[in-house]
């Protein structure tokens, strides 16, 4: 599948689905939205025409918005900030105003998939800039195909991005994982509102979100605490698949050790991927590949 991305008949086809999206009147709904930023980054990098249409269909009433200074940063690099902190920045910007709005009087809000993948996306961002990151396979695959055109990475110094990249983690884990996981009821209502089954999807988000808790662990040494509650709360468990649950129930007091997550990813078949310049960090049950000046670690291809 993610070779038919770089096929034109496959890349046309991706550009019909923006239109379609951004063709209608009046204000774009954050559905709209998550959906063109997805199809976007699926592209790769967007080419100059499509990014103009993107664009001008923000002026007037939605001038101001916080994803057209993002879509204005992924499409146009001025050079005057580099380019991995100001796309971080911003994406963390449109997504803290996204999920902070009315949500429940939105008539298309974006679906908590659409939202989730853009999270995880924020925090491979933040991660990066640190030398090396950890993400899931899945994850990695979608950064990978619009990693593909930058033959130079931006480098960002870590005393700059250090506060942003604190902000990120603090809103992915207090604002959002940990109430959808603590608030039943309301996690329910955004699924239902985004036209999915919600006994279904359920389990796969919480799964998802105990996932993104394991990450933020791995790349920044914190909400250990946060992951044993979890843990503990037969109310989540119940939705886990049993096998990855199992690997962490059995090995409580080791989280620090990437080889306790990384064999718990490999249950549900998303092993966890490291990249950068992590010579060192491969554990059996991670993955691993080299480009250029960084690599994407995964020891069982």
């Amino acid at each position: 599948m993610f070779s038919l991305r770089g096929t034109e008949v496959m890349k046309n086809l991706l550009k019909q689905v923006i239109r379609k999206n951004i063709s209608s009147k009046g204000r774009l709904t954050y559905g709209q939205i998550g959906r063109v930023v997805m199809v976007t980054l699926g592209l790769g990098k967007p080419d100059d025409d499509l990014c103009k249409e993107i664009l001008d269909r923000f002026d007037g009433i939605d001038k101001n918005s916080p994803w057209k200074t993002f879509f204005q940063v992924l499409c146009v690099n001025s050079g005057e900030t580099p380019g991995g902190l100001s796309l971080m920045r911003t994406l963390n910007e449109a997504l803290v105003n996204t999920y902070r709005a009315d949500w429940m009087n939105e008539e298309d809000f974006m679906s908590p998939g659409c939202f989730l993948c853009l999270v995880e996306r924020l925090l491979i961002l933040a991660s990066y800039s640190q030398g090396y990151f950890f993400t899931s396979k899945s994850s990695f695959a979608e950064w990978f195909i619009y990693r593909q055109g930058d033959t130079n990475p931006d480098s960002t110094s870590g005393a700059e991005v250090q506060p942003l990249r604190k902000r990120i983690y603090d809103f992915v884990v207090n604002e959002v994982v940990v109430p959808l996981l603590y608030n039943k009821k309301d996690t329910m209502e955004w699924i239902k509102k985004s036209a999915t089954y919600a006994k279904d999807f359920y389990p796969l988000l919480v799964l998802r979100l105990v996932a993104i808790i394991c990450l933020v662990h791995l790349n920044c040494g914190n909400f250990s605490d946060l992951l044993l509650d979890l843990l503990r709360r037969s109310s989540i468990t119940v939705q886990l698949p049993w096998d990855f649950y199992d690997v962490l129930r059995r090995r409580l007091k080791h989280f620090h050790n990437v080889n306790v997550i990384a064999e718990a990813f490999k249950k549900i078949n998303n092993p966890l991927v490291i990249g950068g310049h992590c010579k060192g960090l491969v554990s059996n049950d991670s993955q691993s590949l080299a480009r250029s000046n960084w690599n994407y670690s995964s020891g069982n291809n």
